[in-house]
């Protein structure tokens, strides 16, 4: 009997000790899923290609017209993953909007949004409305920015308040312009309207990106005669000189979804393009801090598995859009591809992404947001069976790219394609305004030398290897807490490990550099280097 007892026990540790290390390889492969979420936000939408998403501590703010209630509404979430019994939808106006956007002020939900009022466009008008608390739940503060014709909208902060870019159709010439709306305190009660002084014709229909580089507003848009996508450089914070114009891509054909984010003191924008019968998703990014050199254009995807996307319109807007926001530093862009996915850039310039599929969807215009370092989307349904079209939230939550890590996809096309790396060479130069520190021989008494002491106005700067890098960022400023103004930005290869820069003055300089690639790595140490060089022999 005690042995049979001793082998029934023994069968009772084996089957225990399966099961153990059952629930520890169960871990182990949780890990590596995505414990996404997607939820609906329990109200019926109109006008379904007219709203806008950002996100508070956390949570989603969207912003749409309401087929149930015949408002502007402002739909506030519970929680990451809006959860339907924690979102709380507040009216706004009983008006059809044009184009809206929304952003967060003071902790407050932000939104400015161009109406629609009858037969005649230029009885239309701009408004911003700032609430008062985060829930919305008081009247909240309503200001008339712009009287006549506006289309595309956006939205971003320029020193904690609104700014917002938006396109005013003008009935001289049949063109439209670019305006900004620079708000005077958090309510924008009285803000500042600047037209950009640029000759140009402007389709916001394909989008329109807004954001700040540098301390000065930046805006994205596409040419509406020419097929060029243009990149408008403020000089000031109040953009009152004329701006510069660049040209990001050329020659681009039904264009869609134009966004833009600013990174590491580069703007990152994205659209959708057609090209020898196909479409395709890119980004373009500037080579220097600066962004006066050409951009660099990389093909991230594919988007042709919908049939030419881009090329089909509804209700005058083109399907294919495209968002992007940063997670870790790094772009992650939503886009339309036989359903919404996630393309998750490893390097500031996309060089290298990892698609990952996350929902079928019968409409497109996703947005996306950062909820804690993880990507939220949102885009728009139609359930077949009542027509009713909802907005759907989907939080990311462990997320994780579902696969390697491989270069990003080049189109097939006629004309010569845009190289893969390196980044075209940026000539790198410090602007007037920096002025290094002044170096003179001490005689003091135990003096310590100087190290890394340059006798060459051309130093070369190197640094260790890191083995995820699928390149680097390097900085080099006068002034040691890297101020954005006074600070030259370079993206760099893999190899070599080395930097050479162009001519500098005499003086003290500070630099540091990181890895581009996942995991996403930290700034390396700041290290210092002086250059006390004979000036250059004049030229026989």
């Amino acid at each position: 009997m005690f042995f049979y007892r001793m082998r029934r026990y023994r069968w009772f540790a084996a089957l225990v000790s399966v099961l153990l290390a059952v629930v520890i390889l169960l871990s182990a492969i949780s890990s590596l899923v995505r414990a996404d979420s997607i939820y609906i936000i329990p109200d019926v939408v109109n006008n379904v290609y007219s709203y806008a998403m950002t996100v508070n501590n956390g949570n989603p703010v969207v912003s749409y017209y309401s087929n149930n209630t015949n408002n502007i509404v402002v739909a506030i979430c519970g929680n990451p993953s809006c959860q339907t019994d924690l979102t709380v939808i507040r009216p706004i106006e009983s008006i059809v909007p044009r184009g809206i956007a929304v952003t967060i002020v003071n902790g407050n939900p932000f939104i400015a949004y161009s109406t629609i009022e009858g037969p005649d466009p230029f009885t239309a008008h701009l408004r911003v409305v700032d609430c008062v608390d985060p829930l919305c739940s008081q009247p909240p503060i309503m200001t008339t920015v712009d009287e006549g014709a506006f289309f595309a909208v956006a939205i971003t902060l320029q020193n904690g308040k609104a700014l917002v870019a938006y396109e005013n159709y003008v009935n001289i010439g049949d063109h439209n312009i670019i305006k900004l709306a620079m708000c005077n305190n958090a309510a924008c009660t009285a803000p500042t309207i600047q037209p950009l002084s640029i000759t140009d014709r402007v389709n916001g229909g394909y989008g329109i990106g807004v954001g700040v580089l540098n301390g000065n507003p930046i805006v994205a848009y596409r040419r509406w005669d020419t097929f060029t996508i243009h990149l408008v450089k403020c000089a000031s914070p109040t953009c009152a000189e004329i701006p510069t114009l660049t040209d990001v891509d050329t020659n681009v054909s039904n264009t869609a979804g134009i966004a833009l984010t600013v990174a590491a003191s580069t703007p990152i924008i994205t659209y959708t393009t057609d090209e020898n019968a196909r479409s395709w998703l890119k980004l373009a990014t500037c080579t220097d801090s600066t962004c006066d050199a050409p951009l660099y254009i990389h093909t991230v995807d594919e988007v042709t598995e919908r049939g030419n996307s881009s090329a089909t319109t509804v209700n005058g807007f083109f399907v294919g859009d495209t968002s992007v926001t940063l997670v870790n530093g790094l772009p992650v862009i939503a886009y339309y591809r036989a359903g919404i996915r996630i393309a998750t850039c490893l390097d500031i310039v996309c060089n290298y992404s990892s698609s990952t599929f996350i929902a079928d969807a019968n409409h497109v215009s996703p947005l996306i947001q950062t909820s804690h370092n993880q990507p939220l989307i949102t885009f728009y349904q139609t359930f077949e069976d009542t027509q009713d079209k909802y907005i759907k939230v989907y939080f990311g939550g462990s997320f994780h790219p579902s696969h390697s890590p491989t270069p990003s996809r080049t189109p097939t096309i006629t004309r010569t394609p845009t190289p893969i790396l390196p980044p075209p060479a940026a000539t790198l130069t410090l602007t007037p305004s920096i002025t290094p520190t002044p170096i003179t021989p001490t005689s003091l008494p135990n003096a310590a030398p100087l190290g890394n002491f340059y006798t060459t106005h051309t130093p070369t700067l190197t640094w260790t290897r890191v083995t995820f890098a699928t390149g680097y960022q390097l900085q080099i400023t006068t002034e040691k807490n890297f101020a954005p103004t006074l600070t030259v930005t370079k993206f760099l290869p893999v190899q070599p490990l080395a930097y050479t820069t162009d001519p500098l003055a005499n003086g003290t300089y500070f630099w540091r550099v990181k890895a581009l690639g996942s995991p996403v790595a930290g700034w390396s140490a700041p290290s210092s280097f002086v250059i006390s060089a004979p000036p250059p022999s004049p030229t026989p």
